[in-house]
């Protein structure tokens, strides 16, 4: 196949395939692969020819062989292909120009020859991955000669490959990945606790070390709750950020629990930015409250007061007395349940009040039944063994303040069922009598003597207001009016009239923290109760 623009041919194989140039095959006669296009179509070295053809001849080879010899055969990726040709190019010989009846080199030999060697030299370039240019010649009468500077310079023309551009990312990676085995760091790592407080009906925020050992974590948590100078610790759990609610709390008792937590918190922030908090729960319900009333701290939100009315408040004093049922301190829960069973059986079969209600009658003869929070303080002090109460004897609080009022009769008040003391005749020849109190649904200090000295209260003639709220309390539980009797003795408020006298509406929602639908049950109730005391004086 002829190329007439180039003067280049391939020769083809006995199979007719055609064979790469300056190939093994080929490259030692350049005569079978260079067509120059004349007559007889072939083009044969001269083995004659004078000096110009000669030298010209020299420098082609010395170029070829200087190419050869930059190439390093070792270096190359690929030896199979590009050794070979290095091998033919090291080894070619040039027929010596001697036949002078040979026509001259023409342009497009010179064309065909030169792209042969870039053919060679491209791809080994191209592995390489840099610029390879050929020595400069050392013979001076090399650079007057056009052939050898036209070679020269266009193998030089060959454009250095442009540096890659740096993908950009990469570097951010590396920081990335660099900053990430930091925070993996134990030392590095910040731990983010949400611990509640005694004052306050949320969680402060503590930060700490991954390294923090348990016992240096117990220490704030005690600290920042404010149990540190109790008996009775609270058990501790934590929930992380990322747990759902229906997830219940790990239980927070060892060094062993402390390290899952720590390693529940490294899972979590795998692929994360933001960091996971670790929220610690105090237990048991009531510890809070508890140590409130203990220490006489109020808490500073309005429902935190709320719960503490009539709430049942643990015992935190008696860790460490060597009792199994304390269970650290813990246990007077179990025994205040047992307490509370016993005062049901005792107490839960009145007649007039109906079976299962705990009943306790008054100093004046009127049932009375306890409301949950006079029941659970009663159970809580016997579990306590708080001095002088028993199954039969009520707590000395201000819950029970109606049931330490005694009645003021002649002979003392004796409650109904129990026969009273014969009287000694007031004249002689009267006979002695056995009689029983004379009871009425009003109130009898007014009518019933009494051997104390006259007191101002005994002249008001409207209900107490805490015998007035345990009424209203077996009537509608729902409402809970009996939680408000503590708040209302504190603040020296007796009678119901005294309500109306001083207080509103808008005043009970505000003083005693009532919602608005209790506030207007209340004064609707009282008004009633006023109404009904003055038609019954009035006859």
């Amino acid at each position: 196949m002829t190329v007439p623009k180039t003067g280049f041919t391939r020769r083809k194989s006995a199979r007719g395939a055609p064979q790469p140039l300056l190939s093994s095959s080929s490259v030692g006669t350049l005569t079978n692969d260079v067509d120059f296009g004349t007559d007889s179509g072939r083009y044969q070295w001269p083995q004659q020819a004078d000096n110009e053809q000669s030298y010209r001849h020299e420098t082609l080879s010395k170029e070829i062989n200087e190419l050869a010899d930059d190439v390093d055969l070792e270096e190359v990726p690929n030896p199979p292909v590009h050794k070979q040709h290095g091998r033919r190019l090291r080894n070619m010989s040039l027929p010596s120009p001697s036949v002078p009846s040979h026509p001259p080199v023409t342009k497009e030999a010179e064309d065909g020859l030169l792209e042969a060697l870039k053919g060679i030299e491209r791809p080994w370039k191209k592995q390489r991955g840099r610029e390879q240019q050929l020595d400069p010649p050392t013979d001076s009468q090399d650079e007057d000669d056009p052939i050898v500077v036209k070679a020269r310079a266009k193998s030089r023309k060959v454009k250095a490959k442009p540096k890659p551009k740096a993908v950009p990312g990469r570097k951010g990676k590396k920081k990335q990945d660099s900053s990430s085995e930091s925070e993996a760091d134990p030392s590095n790592h910040k731990l983010v606790l949400m611990v509640p407080r005694l004052n306050t009906e949320g969680t402060q925020r503590i930060i700490l070390a991954h390294n923090t050992s348990f016992i240096e974590a117990l220490k704030t948590i005690h600290m920042t709750v404010g149990c540190v100078d109790v008996a009775v610790k609270p058990t501790l759990a934590y929930k992380l950020s990322t747990m759902t609610a229906k997830e219940p709390p790990v239980s927070l008792a060892s060094q062993m629990d402390w390290e899952g937590c720590l390693d529940d918190v490294l899972e979590a922030e795998k692929g994360g930015k933001r960091s996971v908090k670790v929220t610690i729960i105090i237990g048991p319900d009531r510890y809070l409250e508890s140590l409130r009333a203990k220490l006489g701290t109020k808490s500073t939100t309005t429902v935190g007061n709320k719960k503490r009315k009539g709430l049942l408040l643990l015992d935190l004093d008696h860790a460490g007395s060597g009792d199994d049922d304390f269970d650290e301190g813990l246990g007077s829960m179990d025994r205040e349940h047992k307490f509370l069973e016993q005062l049901q059986n005792k107490h839960g079969h009145c007649q007039v009040c109906g079976p299962g209600k705990l009943c306790k009658i008054d100093a004046f003869g009127r049932h009375h039944i306890l409301s949950n929070g006079q029941q659970g303080a009663w159970a809580h002090a016997l579990a306590v063994n708080t001095h002088g109460v028993t199954l039969d004897t009520l707590p000395r609080n201000d819950m029970f303040a109606m049931f330490r009022k005694s009645a003021r009769t002649p002979y003392g008040f004796v409650p109904w069922g129990m026969g009273t003391p014969s009287a000694m005749p007031i004249t002689p020849g009267t006979p002695a009598h056995n009689g029983t109190p004379w009871t009425s649904s009003r109130s009898t200090r007014d009518t019933l003597l009494s051997s104390d000295p006259p007191e101002f209260e005994a002249a008001n003639p409207y209900p107490e207001l805490a015998e007035f709220l345990e009424r209203l309390h077996s009537k509608h539980p729902r409402r809970r009016p009996s939680d408000y009797i503590i708040t209302f003795d504190a603040m020296n408020v007796y009678h119901i009239d005294e309500i109306l006298s001083f207080w509103t509406v808008e005043k009970l929602e505000q003083k005693m923290d009532m919602t608005h639908g209790n506030a207007s049950f209340l004064w609707e109730q009282v008004t009633a109760e006023i109404k009904r005391v003055k038609r019954a004086r009035r006859g």
